[in-house]
């Protein structure tokens, strides 16, 4: 295993030191040594000074589903050394162990990732049973086993991800070179080199890797099509290859293009008569994405009743039904949302067990949001707390953008309760992480900016507020390309809002305005319910300023705006305004128009 490991390596300057060779056993264990009174000192805190000063630290797994060193104290002990010291894993495995866990991924990358996030460090057995106490008294002093157990699989994951690539990337040469020699084309072959780059697409965009994900799977159908003439083969493994490409464009915001290719994989499937539960969902995910209730609903009602006719209980209906909630949700059907994700939850956990997965996670951060929106704050926070800790454990790591997200939506929950300090907190976590793992220029930044705006606002932090709320202006028009968004009409109002509160009426009206044209734009008319408010917010500033006729023009155009967009004159929105504007008709001393706005006061 390890003359394979280090092929290529020029063995006059390349040394191993092996832990069981190097330090004296028989010494270390006689009890009569003098050393005996430092070997706690030796073992617990000079392995770890000592792994500090090598190159590379090289772990052999005996097999790749439950590798002996991780049920090896002493062994878990050294791999948390090296991450310490930033030396990532490398996993040394025997030729035909090796292409065993090439051939799994063939298969489904689950197998390989289940096999490190069920482990149990805690439970790592020593020869000496002080030993085993020494590490476990160590380890909950230090790192805690939960923090440790994050790391290996974290390290784990890297391990997995680079020899997956590395498999691909042969398989990738192997196809090129098929395709290139001219002859006969060997199609089976090519096709099984496209199985592995597909699941490897499918680990990195599992990973969080969408854009490598991509690449890859494009790669995949280039040398696909190439087998075939430069055409798309009504093949099962195409339909695959597809749906993958599908999954991740929409995760990167490319929609359009993620429809087109989800459509083509499930006509393929349809062709030959194959259920396409799964492609299917990505679909149903897209619609949702793009705010397409009708089609997403339909398209998962349906696949349901096939999951429902055929007794299915599986992870693909486990999707479709979080996916129902999820529309259900946005419709404002709460009730109905929570009993669809409950049922999606029971059949993820029968699947899974108590094996931390992202779509655990997922459906965590789901009931996160719907008891939220139910106004179980509480509730919901510890929602999103679970998803954290099991994104955390299957990924290794915080530094996910979907531990992110989770301390984003506690941070907005935190907020809505008024814990104003906590809640900065929470986004304080979720802006670091986001800022490592996406960039400063992505729109959860923008997120989180705007979210911390909003709060130093309301704490009359003016100048800290009005930064945020820039930098998420900024990056939302860079991210978009253009102002023409919903999003970016919302910061111009919030920075009228500052201004406003500053004193400052003339930048206030300025950014008024400008999120007026943009509400315009964006909903194709001025009559919104969005330039209702905006006009009632330009009449206060004048009203503020003690300009009355300026103000009851405002809120007239309010009014009508209103009128209009809700179709009625039987509103709150109308009633508060018309409390507004009645007090200032009698001190303009226009009794008539205000005799004729107390009819609005009834919402009846």
């Amino acid at each position: 295993a390890l003359e394979s490991h280090f092929v290529g390596k020029n063995s006059k300057t390349t040394y191993v030191w092996i832990d069981q060779f190097c330090a004296n056993q028989p010494l270390l264990t006689d009890a009569s040594h003098p050393l005996m009174a430092e070997r706690s000192e030796l073992l617990n805190r000079g392995i770890h000074a000592a792994i500090e000063h090598f190159d590379h630290f090289v772990v052999f797994f005996d097999t790749w589903k439950d590798p002996a060193p991780l049920g090896r104290a002493w062994c878990i002990w050294e791999i948390y050394g090296a991450a310490r010291a930033n030396k990532d894993l490398e996993v040394v495995l025997l030729p035909a162990e090796r292409q065993l866990f090439v051939d799994s991924i063939k298969e489904s990358f689950n197998n390989a990732q289940s096999a490190i996030v069920s482990m149990k460090p805690q439970e790592a057995v020593c020869f000496d049973e002080n030993d085993r106490l020494m590490i476990t008294e160590a380890v909950e002093q230090s790192v805690g086993w939960t923090n440790l157990k994050a790391i290996i699989v974290q390290q784990f994951s890297k391990w997995m991800v680079t020899t997956a690539k590395q498999a691909a990337l042969r398989a990738e040469l192997e196809a090129r070179s098929q395709l290139q020699n001219g002859g006969q084309v060997n199609v089976n072959a090519i096709k099984d080199c496209i199985l592995l780059l597909g699941r490897t697409g499918q680990l990195l965009l599992d990973k969080g890797y969408e854009e490598d994900a991509l690449n890859l799977l494009n790669k995949c159908h280039f040398l696909y099509t190439g087998a075939y003439g430069g055409v798309e083969p009504n093949e099962p493994t195409m339909a695959f290859l597809l749906s993958g490409m599908a999954a991740a464009n929409q995760k990167l915001g490319n929609y359009e293009k993620a429809e087109q290719l989800a459509v083509r994989s499930i006509q393929i499937y349809e062709a030959l008569n194959i259920s396409s539960p799964t492609a299917i969902s990505v679909l149903a995910r897209i619609y949702l994405s793009q705010s397409k209730y009708p089609q997403a609903l339909e398209l998962a009602e349906k696949t349901r009743n096939m999951h429902i006719e055929s007794e299915a209980k599986d992870e693909a209906s486990a999707l479709l039904l979080s996916i129902m909630s999820q529309i259900y949700r946005v419709q404002g059907h709460f009730d109905k949302a929570l009993e669809l994700q409950e049922e999606s939850n029971e059949i993820l956990k029968s699947v899974f067990g108590e094996l931390p997965h992202p779509h655990v996670a997922n459906a965590m951060n789901e009931m996160g949001i719907i008891q939220k929106l139910l106004g179980n704050r509480k509730l919901a926070i510890e929602y999103h707390e679970k998803a954290a800790d099991i994104f955390t454990s299957y990924y290794g790591s915080e530094n996910n953008k979907n531990v992110g997200i989770q301390y984003l939506n506690i941070g907005i929950i935190l907020s809505a309760t008024f814990r104003e300090s906590e809640a900065l907190e929470s986004l304080g976590k979720a802006l670091e992480i986001f800022l490592n793992v996406v960039g400063p220029d992505h729109f959860y930044v923008a997120d989180v900016s705007s979210c911390m705006a909003s709060i130093y606002k309301d704490q009359l932090r003016y100048p800290e507020a009005l930064d945020n709320f820039k930098n998420s202006l900024r990056i939302y028009t860079k991210f978009f390309g253009g102002e023409n968004y919903h999003e970016v009409g919302n910061l111009y109002c919030n920075l009228g809002h500052v201004y406003k509160q500053q004193g400052d009426s003339s930048k206030a009206l300025e950014n008024y305005e400008r999120s007026r044209a943009i509400y315009a734009r964006v909903h194709g008319k001025a009559e919104s319910v969005d330039n209702g408010d905006l006009l009632t917010c330009i009449g206060v500033l004048y009203e503020n300023e003690g300009k009355v006729a300026k103000a009851l023009e405002a809120y007239e155009n309010a009014l009508q705006v209103y009128k209009v967009a809700l179709e009625s004159d039987r509103d709150p929105n109308i009633s508060e305004l018309a409390l507004k504007m009645i007090p200032l008709y009698i001190k303009q001393g226009e009794h008539e128009k205000a005799n004729a706005l107390k009819d609005l006061l009834s919402l009846k």
